[in-house]
């Protein structure tokens, strides 16, 4: 749906260069047959030009691996798919109805308007004959306001994915380790409490001991909210206001915070700081500091570490002397504890209506929580007699670390920790900057999680731009048998990037996933308006004009089109732009940058491009003389 709606403008673009370049022809007095036949017949090559080069980009696209990918693949197959059927309607379908239903009629609206759409054609030709005149100057000052912007708008940063408004959040609860079941229970109580204290609720749930290791000291609730037009507080304010107020909270750790969008069923705080080594008690002591450091950051919230110690352990120890006094082994003690307390050793079946359970045995709960009814337990010795394990036996308490656990078969500790109103990169930065002094020979550091997922969304995403420019050029250089002629349509480019990072710096949203998304987009929109303007330069070259003139009259003659396709384009990303629906957190930058880009490459290529195409002329000229072998 997303690539539907951000891809409609890319649809109608053809069918709108079509339409008014029959018209065109039409007002200049041919009729509907012949208007459509020359009018498609000029402008298919550059048709053909942006519907190739808007495959180049998306066709790598719909290839990128991993999760990155997964988010990416079915948006470009779709935007492609519609991009191939947008050309066959705009050269077969459209020509074929408009030569029968087009017709020039000059209306009280026309004339009404005609004089200011003519007023606005002349302006452009004198901003443009300075600009083509100091080429040199023009491309300066243009490549100048690029650096600029990246200088101004310092506050655009980089998360993986922006935090969304899902009517749902979760609160993570650590007690003491060895805390059990019912007394979990207990100390839930308040919290649910709380949250269903306000109006804002729906209901809660909550899990003991969710984890894979069963842990009954840590629990998860799960907290769902009414619909945010029901709200008075948005998502993130009332997570705000509940992670201060369990923040008092002594005996708990308690953390709370929003469901994440991609959930591997682990960890899912956006910064996951793994450290590896092979001391345990070095780990913990690294950790700490770590942890001290992440602290001094503003925006770095609910710090934890999965390092715990005081699990609650009973060691047992067999005296063998007095154990093989009576002929008793420690084989024999052990199958008798187990039998006891696991209840792992089954003694008979139970069949009803068809189904057949075990049946096992063991002591029950009250009996095995005390530690002296373990040495009540009786067991047989090969004389037949019974001797309490009281003497065979004995029992210590002691506590230990709750796991062990590792990376990459390295012993490792994690610490992490959720992020509010700072860009993901910029935590990522200053722990690059500061943990490398913490670290001892031996022990080292990588990301796990958003930021894990973050670089490699940046990595495909390279890939995917650098692949998709040698596609772009290599399509272009066949169709327009230069090797110089790209280069001056693909300017456009690194052009809109002036528009992504002012929007995104204006709106306060920072690169995301789905901003590159939106990137990729513009990366094959913003060519199309070089196209439309080399591809008629050098169709008035050809007819003999000088390079001036049929700059020119390429700007004049393509000035409506190219504002055309760009408000139909920029119109069908307001409502995302503008939305306040479920989902505007993602959709919004995504359409922002889009706008962003389209507004700053549309002006910048009506005024740079031809600015571009009057110094590369000449190279492209001389290069020729070279490969050109002439024609047939």
């Amino acid at each position: 749906m997303i690539g539907l709606t951000l891809a409609i403008g890319i649809f109608i673009d053809d069918a709108i260069v079509v339409i008014e370049n029959i018209s065109k022809k039409m007002e200049a007095g041919m009729d509907s047959f012949k208007a459509t036949y020359e009018g498609v017949h000029e402008i298919a090559f550059s048709l053909l030009a942006i519907s190739a080069m808007l495959l180049a980009v998306f066709i790598p696209v719909a290839f990128m691996s991993g999760i990155v990918g997964k988010f990416f693949n079915a948006f470009a197959m779709t935007v492609a798919s519609g991009i191939v059927l947008s050309y066959l309607v705009a050269i077969m379908l459209i020509p074929t109805v408009g030569a029968r239903v087009l017709r020039h009629k000059e209306t009280k609206f026309h004339k009404m308007t005609e004089k200011y759409f003519v007023a606005l054609d002349k302006g452009y030709v004198k901003l443009l004959k300075p600009l083509i005149r100091f080429k040199y100057i023009t491309v300066l000052v243009t490549f100048t306001l690029l650096i600029l912007s990246s200088k101004i708008f310092t506050n655009v940063g980089m998360d993986f994915v922006p935090e969304q408004d899902n009517s749902e959040f979760r609160v993570v609860v650590k007690a003491k380790v060895g805390t059990t079941i019912a007394s979990m229970k207990k100390q839930l109580a308040p919290l649910i409490k709380a949250l269903e204290s306000g109006n804002m609720l729906e209901y809660t749930t909550f899990s003991i001991g969710y984890t894979k290791a069963k842990e009954t000291h840590k629990a998860i609730i799960y907290a769902k909210l009414k619909p945010i037009e029901q709200r008075e507080l948005g998502q993130k304010d009332i997570i705000g206001k509940f992670r201060e107020k369990f923040n008092k909270l002594e005996h708990l750790k308690v953390t709370v915070e929003s469901l994440p969008d991609v959930d591997t069923g682990g960890n899912n705080k956006p910064l996951q700081i793994v450290i590896t080594g092979e001391s345990l008690e070095k780990l913990n002591t690294i950790g700490k500091k770590v942890e001290n450091m992440l602290s001094t950051f503003g925006g770095v919230v609910d710090i934890d570490s999965d390092y715990e110690l005081g699990q609650p352990e009973v060691d047992i120890s067999i005296k063998r002397q007095n154990a093989a006094r009576v002929g008793i082994t420690a084989q024999q003690i052990a199958a008798v504890l187990n039998a006891s307390y696991s209840s792992d050793i089954k003694i008979a079946n139970f069949e009803d209506k068809g189904r057949e359970y075990d049946i096992t045995l063991r002591y029950d709960d009250a009996n095995r929580a005390n530690l002296d009814n373990l040495k009540k337990i009786q067991i047989r010795t090969p004389s037949g007699e019974f001797v309490f394990l009281d003497g065979l036996i004995s029992v210590e308490k002691s506590s230990s670390i709750t796991s062990v656990n590792r990376y990459d078969r390295q012993r490792k500790v994690l610490i992490s920790a959720n992020i509010v109103n700072t860009p993901l990169n910029s935590v990522v930065a200053f722990v690059d900057e500061n943990i490398g002094e913490l670290l001892p020979e031996g022990y080292a550091y990588v990301y796990d999680g958003d930021v894990e997922r973050m670089q490699q969304t940046a990595q495909a995403f390279s890939m995917a731009v650098g692949l998709a420019v040698i596609l772009i050029y290599l399509i272009l250089a066949a169709l327009y048998e230069s090797i110089i002629q790209p280069i001056i349509i693909m300017i456009t480019m690194p052009l809109a990037f002036t528009g992504v990072i002012t929007a995104l710096g204006l709106s306060g949203n920072n690169f995301s996933l789905f901003v590159m998304i939106g990137i990729i987009l513009l990366l094959g929109m913003v060519g199309k308006n070089a196209i439309l303007v080399v591809d008629f330069a050098n169709r008035a070259i050809k007819q003999g004009e000088s390079v001036d003139d049929a700059l020119i009259h390429a700007g004049e003659k393509r000035l409506r089109p190219i504002l055309m396709t760009t408000f139909a384009m920029v119109g069908a990303m307001m409502p995302l732009a503008f939305g306040s629906g479920a989902g505007h957190e993602m959709n919004s930058p995504m359409s922002l940058s889009v706008i962003g880009g389209l507004i700053s490459s549309t002006i910048l290529a009506l005024l740079v491009v031809p600015a571009f195409y009057k110094i590369l002329y000449p190279v492209d000229r001389w290069l020729r003389k070279w490969y050109e072998v002439g024609k047939i």
